[in-house]
């Protein structure tokens, strides 16, 4: 309570809208608001705890919601940021705990915190792609070959190079078409690929007159030292379905400095913020 970190799972949170709209607590969320009760943090009378009062409220009402979904060696893990009218708290879930870390932080460390939650940094030392800078095909080769990798025999690869040659057979059929060398390079950035994430950035805006939400949004692909991979296609945002093998695809080599700079560009401004007030 002393720093304004709060370790909730996605039940705790659900009780804590329920007490704030000043509802009853539903049957299947008891042992959620019991184990809040037990920590102090809801009286028994179902009172929130003073000290949850800006977090319960930029939950409830948030100016601005950042999402990130993260994709990596652990499976898909979110994170983000929470900008309410008086104050702003990060979350980052742990792999396999259920649970998220709720923290507060300074409106002016925003960029920097979110650089953090995706583990921007460069990792990549001379030309690691050959000077290529864009790679463009389909979303089918790339459920080829991480199928085509889990079906390998125990044993198959026994280096990093090893794997990269065997996910480049596995293109030389499923993206025949591409240049040898495009080729090559795209088998390396899937199976170096140390993570993939999407950041969407939300909030109230006006469409046409009417009140609705505004959304902005990117994916990248993390190679490690291949470095940074833009996703521009399939542009984000994206809805549930929407992809299919046949979607197009295409990375575009980028820089940590500027995707540094595509994260605060995603962020909306003052002016976006007023005019969705007005």
């Amino acid at each position: 309570m002393s720093r304004d970190r709060f370790r909730l799972s996605h039940q705790h949170v659900a009780v804590l809208g329920q007490l704030h709209d000043g509802e009853q607590v539903i049957e299947e969320l008891t042992a959620a608001r019991d184990e809040l009760i037990a920590v102090g943090l809801v009286s028994e009378q179902g009172e929130l705890s003073p000290v949850l009062n800006d977090l319960v409220t930029a939950l409830a009402k948030p100016v601005i919601v950042v999402d990130i979904e993260m994709t990596g060696p652990h499976g898909i893990t979110t994170h983000g940021v929470l900008i309410g009218e008086e104050a702003v708290f990060s979350f980052e879930e742990w792999p396999g705990f259920g649970e998220s870390e709720y923290t507060r932080i300074e409106p002016r460390t925003l960029v920097f915190e979110l650089a953090r939650l995706v583990g921007l940094r460069d990792r990549t030392t001379g030309d690691p792609a050959g000077g290529i800078t864009t790679v463009e095909s389909t979303m089918k080769p790339v459920d080829d070959v991480f199928t085509g990798l889990a079906q390998l025999p125990e044993g198959a690869v026994s280096s990093q190079a090893d794997l990269v040659k065997a996910a480049d057979d596995i293109l030389k059929t499923s993206a025949g078409d591409l240049p040898e060398d495009v080729r090559t390079l795209f088998a390396g950035l899937i199976v170096g690929m140390r993570s993939s994430w999407r950041m969407t950035v939300a909030w109230p805006g006006t469409e046409n007159g009417a009140a609705g939400t505004k959304v902005s949004a990117f994916a990248v692909w993390d190679c490690d030292t291949l470095g940074h991979w833009l996703r521009e296609l399939p542009a984000e945002p994206i809805m549930e379905g929407q992809i299919t093998p046949q979607s197009p695809l295409r990375l575009v080599r980028t820089s940590a400095k500027d995707l540094w700079e595509k994260i605060a560009d995603t962020l909306p401004n003052g002016d976006e913020i007023r005019s969705a007030d007005n």
